[in-house]
């Protein structure tokens, strides 16, 4: 017999470091579990979307967070979606995250 895996009770993302046209910049993302149950762990990817140009970055969390570093993105403001691939306790769940805003 096979268990179910819980599901996460949210992913979040939020900017940590904006990005310019000139520097990279950070992005971090939160797993949250149900209270009492392991962190999280595995693959996160984040999605950055700006018309037709899309940029995707891979981390991997750590109790549940991980920051990971965002290339350099032309000015305008950039969709991002953040997708959590799962573990061995947790199911997969996507979410969209704070989109991030280049201005220089």
């Amino acid at each position: 017999m096979v268990s179910a895996k819980n599901a996460v009770s949210k992913v979040t993302g939020a900017v940590s470091t904006t990005p310019t046209t000139a520097k990279t910049g950070k992005y971090k993302v939160t797993v949250t579990q149900p209270s009492g149950l392991a962190k999280a762990t595995g693959a996160v990817t984040v999605s950055v979307k700006h018309g037709t140009t899309v940029r995707k970055v891979t981390g991997t969390l750590a109790s549940g967070i991980v920051t990971v570093t965002v290339p350099k993105l032309v000015k305008g403001t950039w969709t991002v979606s953040v997708a959590y691939a799962g573990d061995a306790n947790y199911a997969a769940k996507t979410a969209a995250g704070a989109s991030i805003n280049v201005t220089k």
